[in-house]
């Protein structure tokens, strides 16, 4: 089974289209080569191509609007490059499967801004979408084991009980902000010296951005160059505070890229003990600390409330 979190800023737009997408290609990688080519075969012939997910989900979270026929059309390419790939077979393992649907979906999110429109609704979705932002943490649960895949800081975190009836919190994720010390090297070595003290500011990406992984947030990734070009083709189609709001330029604004989606993939073997996984985004782990999370959850289901003594 498959879950995810995802966390938007910047606008909805990006946190939306990210949530109904990137399970589908996680979905499509793990498919094995015979599976896709019932899909491309029954797209050839027009006819209704069979569930690639069993939703479990309100059917309300589906917007897909008339951008429905380009998201298709870009998953379709998508698993039509795995067809022409000799080595593809059986499908990707889970890890290799979570890489390379953040990737991908995080590319064809930053093409599809790029591509002229002639329709000015799917004109101006797609480059919300893209200027917009979403952080994004998806756990695979396997028979034996869990992969979670997080770019960004929202956070999963493993419930597990002991032999005395406690609770332990076991992180299967690191955060990617400012206080991940790891993180924070990563991105200073891609930039040069002269860099050092601007690519992270007051906690934030370039002073502006809290998370330090990203779907969308093209002002961070773009050429400047690009971001004038694609937003001069969009004054006919969105609002004036909209457009105002996507020219901002961080500072300190050298050698872009400065944001990437690259998941930090992590997998914890199924043990007895394990009870739960939780997911959730900084809005929670911003009032709770992993630990409690855990325990407030084990509490409610076991219904033993322990009594902790602090001195």
């Amino acid at each position: 089974m498959l879950f995810g979190v995802f966390d938007g800023h910047g606008g909805w737009a990006c946190a939306q289209a990210v949530s109904e997408r990137l399970l589908y290609y996680v979905a499509v990688a793990m498919m094995p080569k015979q599976s896709l080519e019932v899909l491309e075969k029954c797209m050839e012939h027009g006819r209704p191509v069979p569930p690639i997910l069993q939703w479990y989900k309100n059917h309300a979270d589906f917007n897909y609007r008339e951008s429905a026929s380009l998201y298709i059309n870009h998953l379709r390419v998508f698993w039509q490059e795995l067809l022409d790939n000799e080595e593809y077979d059986e499908g990707m393992s889970p890890q290799e499967a979570l890489d390379r649907a953040f990737s991908r979906l995080d590319a064809d999110i930053s093409l599809e801004a790029q591509v002229p429109f002639s329709n000015d609704l799917m004109k101006s979705t797609a480059i919300q979408v893209a200027f917009a932002g979403c952080t994004a943490c998806v756990a695979h649960v396997g028979t034996d084991g869990i992969h979670v895949a997080n770019a960004g800081d929202c956070r999963a975190v493993l419930g597990v009980q002991n032999d005395d009836g406690s609770w332990s919190a076991v992180p299967l994720s690191n955060d990617h902000n400012s206080q991940n010390h790891t993180e924070l090297e990563r991105i200073r070595v891609q930039h040069p010296p002269s860099e050092r003290d601007t690519v992270v500011t007051d906690d934030r990406l370039l002073g502006v951005l809290m998370p330090l992984r990203a779907f969308g947030d093209v002002r961070f990734k773009w050429s400047l160059e690009l971001q004038q070009s694609i937003l001069a083709r969009l004054e006919s189609g969105v609002d004036l505070d909209a457009l105002n709001l996507y020219q901002y330029t961080p500072p300190n604004y050298l050698t872009p890229p400065y944001l990437e989606v690259t998941p930090e993939i992590t997998y914890h073997k199924l043990r007895p003990q394990d009870r739960f996984l939780i997911l959730a985004t900084d809005g929670l782990w911003d009032e709770f600390a992993s630990e409690e999370a855990v325990r407030l959850v084990g509490e409610h289901l076991s219904g033993i409330h322990l009594q902790v003594c602090i001195e």
